[in-house]
């Protein structure tokens, strides 16, 4: 099965101890699960995690929000604001 530009669809892996959907709103997760980012975020103390509503790993060039994000970083040392999630620009479904 192929997904957004022909990319293969990510198969859907749960948590042995959950049920689809339980208690996460991620039902397909990469390899790297998002709580891992939580954690690495708060570990790190000067850390700002900008999230991205969307399935797969990588999402540069996929989000505006994200690019636009990552350029003024880079630019100007500006970090997202806490909790920031943004948008891929197309949806998948």
């Amino acid at each position: 099965m192929a997904g957004q530009a022909g990319r293969p669809v990510p198969r859907a892996v749960q948590p042995r101890d959950q049920e689809p959907g339980a208690g996460d709103r991620q039902l397909l997760r990469p390899l790297t699960h998002y709580e891992f980012s939580q954690r690495m975020a708060r570990q790190l103390g000067n850390a700002v995690l900008l999230s991205v509503d969307a399935f797969g790993h990588c999402i540069l060039g996929q989000s505006q929000c994200v690019d636009k994000a990552a350029a003024r970083y880079l630019t100007t040392l500006e970090v997202p604001q806490p909790g920031q999630v943004c948008q891929p620009n197309l949806q998948p479904f």
